[in-house]
């Protein structure tokens, strides 16, 4: 693979950025969020939910931060020239760049990872291996597409101000404001009032209706990976994190009642679409179309 070493040269660079250690500590501070209720539920694997939690909104920023330059950077200052004039194609150089990034900040979030695991393995004993290393994987796997949406802002725009504000434009609404602000506005203009609480007119919806919602709801890539956690961590069928679906498929088990929305409290039979391994689908394409938009934009026409 010709674009190896170019990988390795933008690993090196992001391992070497002594801030970008930084992540570490924040990771492990956001991520250790000890639940009775998860405790109750998962026993010692309650580790693994805090993996979860550290692949959220401070892993997404840091990583947008770290790699929505990878492209213009290197053309502003034209140094882009340098790998361009070796025996290297341009869809070459565009994926040593995504991969030496992902590897990059991948080995962060492992060292992260590791980390919390022992936190854990001390606090609560040894977990499941197995959905640890799916935990791991799918935490890699997730820095990639927000690698692969970065690199597309970077082959998109020129200029460094324009790339900032694009890459906060789609971070805000994206990956704060999606569930947190629009999901909710839905649900509760929507759907129907529970125990006498909410917001909305009493509306019930069709199945349809509902269907639709659902998938608004795991629309972006942060709602796919809760759900595809949730589903080897078996904590149900939801876009939110493994707390807030436990506290719906185990209400008598808190005292906050209800959590996030569980497909299976909403339908008889789960429709296709909603089952967790379309989820999968979803992240893939998540991953796909940043690099597809990243590929025409840097292989067609002028990149200096």
């Amino acid at each position: 693979m010709r674009w190896m070493p170019l990988a390795k040269k933008e690993f090196r660079g992001v391992v070497r950025y002594k801030a970008t250690w930084l992540l570490v500590p924040l990771l492990l501070l956001w991520g250790y969020q000890p639940n009775y209720l998860a405790y109750d539920v998962l026993g010692s694997d309650i580790t693994l939910v805090y993996l979860q939690h550290m692949t959220g909104p401070i892993l997404v920023l840091g990583t947008l931060l770290l790699s929505y330059q990878t492209i213009l950077k290197e053309r502003s200052s034209g140094s882009l020239k340098f790998p361009l004039g070796l025996p290297l194609s341009r869809t070459d150089v565009l994926l040593g760049k995504i991969v030496g990034r992902t590897a990059g900040v991948g080995a962060i979030v492992l060292v992260a990872d590791l980390l919390m695991a022992g936190i854990g393995l001390y606090h609560y004993g040894l977990f499941s291996p197995l959905v640890f290393v799916g935990m791991v994987v799918l935490s890699l796997v997730f820095v990639g597409i927000i690698v692969s949406i970065a690199t597309a802002i970077s082959t998109i725009f020129d200029r460094t101000i324009t790339a900032t504000a694009g890459t906060f434009l789609l971070y805000l609404p994206l990956f704060v404001l999606w569930d947190n602000l629009l999901v909710t506005e839905i649900r509760t203009r929507l759907l129907p009032i529970s125990n006498g609480q909410g917001g909305g007119a009493e509306t019930e919806l069709s199945g349809n209706q509902e269907t639709m919602f659902y998938l608004i709801d795991r629309f972006e890539p942060m709602g796919n990976f809760q759900v595809v956690t949730n589903w080897i961590l078996d904590a149900g069928n939801a876009s939110t994190g493994a707390v807030s679906a436990l506290a719906s498929t185990n209400p008598e088990q808190t005292v906050f009642g209800g959590g996030g929305d569980v497909v299976a409290t909403a339908f008889d039979s789960v429709p296709f679409v909603l089952h967790e391994g379309f989820s999968v689908v979803w992240l893939v394409l998540w991953a796909v179309i940043p690099f597809a938009i990243s590929w025409v934009a840097f292989t067609r026409g002028d990149v200096l």
